[in-house]
């Protein structure tokens, strides 16, 4: 099941009370959210422990995670993005590899490596 949504007050009131208990939010959503590669399902990581509760969460692949945020291409995907790589989390060369893994045309994959070799080299000349 998928979490309150976000435009209820239960909703938002269950995620300042969980961001004050642990530090950190996460928000269920569907698969119909993101624009990821095919084979994402077999990536996912299952979460599962006292910490959740005994209840089972998945977790998307950081590689499959990146690529739905370079397609979302908002100001704090980017950012996000440019740290994955900077820090080494993200490999540029598995990422490029599974664009053409990407339910995108040609032209979109294209664009797509564009932005992931740019956001590399943006990486590359930031400073810890």
């Amino acid at each position: 099941g998928h979490l309150s949504p976000a435009g209820t007050g239960a909703g938002r009131q269950d995620r300042r009370r969980h961001w004050r208990r642990l530090g950190y939010h996460a928000q269920g959503v569907g698969p119909e959210t993101a624009c990821l590669p095919a084979g994402w399902m077999q990536r996912v990581h299952r979460i599962q422990n006292r910490n959740t509760q005994d209840r089972i969460g998945y977790c998307l692949d950081v590689l499959d995670l990146f690529l739905a945020k370079v397609v979302a291409a908002r100001e704090k995907d980017r950012e996000f993005c440019i740290a994955l790589l900077q820090y080494g989390y993200v490999n540029l060369e598995a990422a490029l590899a599974l664009v053409d893994n990407m339910p995108l045309d040609a032209k979109a994959q294209q664009t797509l490596r564009a932005t992931i070799r740019r956001w590399a080299r943006n990486a590359g000349r930031s400073t810890a």
